[in-house]
């Protein structure tokens, strides 16, 4: 495999992290890192720019990842545009040595980047409903683009007149050789957080926003608390999803008092936000792992997360979800928003171990089909094929 120079291009959508140890990130930066970090263990030259709002040190390192970070520049907006970050990240680009790819991560105004032989789009989200003519534009100047499931390629393709040879599907990974070894830790973990040995454990993990429907999840446990007893485990904030208006997001916002009112009588742990290297331990604490999301989730690496731990999955069937969630065999899907249809299928795995047990089994399996390292293989691939486009 031909080593290559590629450069990460992300937009503010989620800071991007000094200490994986120590800080959570978003699913937009948690992905991007993700394939960078396979991409730079594999032997190509990757750098990774992005946004972090604090005034600390702009270059580091991350796992083999040459990471450069602006505060962005306040002056760069007006009524029609905010460029705050996305114009340094392209003076930047500018100001350093050509590379072989520029990988643009959701935002299509990063293709502007120069100082690269090939440009590719990568779609963590589904493009907008009828996207202005700007966008369109913007968006064919890739030379490929990747969905990270096959339901965003589907939305892309129908909004976005794109050659459809060139709108790859490659699904987010994870290393399940990760979470597989975590089951380890899993009693000191309940000790820790002072879940005794018989509880069952259900898990949440992601920000506390509406899209993400933890409301209806305590709405749900209200309707089986006290027949069916569980603990339910929260790992995640407000502050996973800052943003260049509000960088540091606090938890007093109407949504997160909402969820904490709902949860206040019944047998939750709050865990807070998790840096993305502790989450083997969350997993490993858990029987039960729900993903309540109410939008079009667009692939939820969390689901294969759980997975790749050995967890049965109760998710939303929305957006990409069964493309990884296989219902009946590695968990079970229901109708998004559903407060009953969650507390059914909760009650029914919480009262059938050796079901949850079966269905964590097949999840693990399932899981090995989801990696970084062949996610990344996949992503060469396709810089090889348009590069050698290029020279033909």
């Amino acid at each position: 495999m031909s080593a290559m120079k590629v450069r990460h291009l992300l937009p503010a959508l989620g800071r991007v992290p000094r200490d994986l140890d120590r800080e959570g990130v978003s699913g937009v930066v948690g992905s991007a890192l993700g394939l960078a970090r396979a991409q730079a263990a594999q032997g190509s030259r990757v750098e990774l720019y992005g946004w972090r709002p604090d005034r600390d040190r702009r270059e580091y390192a991350l796992d083999g990842v040459a990471v450069r970070v602006t505060r962005g520049w306040r002056w760069a907006r007006t009524s029609r545009v905010d460029a705050r970050v996305i114009a340094p990240l392209l003076v930047m680009s500018a100001r350093s040595a050509r590379a072989d790819i520029a990988h643009v991560h959701v935002d299509p105004h990063l293709l502007l980047a120069p100082g690269a032989r090939a440009r590719v789009f990568h779609c963590h989200t589904p493009v907008p409903e009828s996207p202005a003519g700007l966008y369109r534009r913007l968006v064919r100047r890739a030379d490929l683009v990747v969905c990270c499931s096959e339901f965003v390629r589907r939305k892309f393709l129908s909004q976005i007149e794109f050659p459809p040879e060139r709108v790859a599907t490659v699904h987010n990974g994870v290393d399940p050789v990760r979470y597989a070894n975590a089951s380890s830790s899993r009693e000191a973990e309940r000790q820790r957080w002072g879940i005794t040995p018989d509880e069952v454990v259900v898990l949440y993990v992601g920000a506390v926003v509406p899209q993400k429907g933890l409301l209806h999840l305590l709405q749900a446990l209200a309707l089986i608390q006290p027949e069916y007893p569980c603990r339910l485990s929260i790992a995640g904030g407000a502050g996973l999803w800052p943003t260049a208006d509000d960088p540091y997001p606090d938890e007093t916002d109407a949504y997160t008092t909402a969820v904490r009112e709902a949860g206040k009588d019944l047998p939750v742990t709050w865990l807070g936000v998790m840096p993305q290297e502790c989450m083997p331990r969350i997993y490993a604490l858990a029987d039960i792992f729900v993903c309540p999301s109410v939008w079009d989730e667009p692939f939820g690496m969390v689901n294969v997360e759980a997975m790749a731990a050995g967890l049965p999955v109760l998710a939303s069937r929305v957006g990409g979800i069964p493309e990884a969630v296989v219902d009946g065999e590695t968990g079970l899907l229901v109708p998004p928003g559903d407060a009953s249809a969650l507390a059914a299928s909760l009650s029914a795995l919480i009262d059938d171990p050796e079901r949850r047990h079966r269905m964590g089994e097949a999840a693990r399996a399932r899981a090995q089909d989801f990696t970084w390292q062949a996610t990344a293989l996949r992503v060469h691939e396709l810089y090889e094929s348009i590069l050698e486009g290029r020279r033909t």
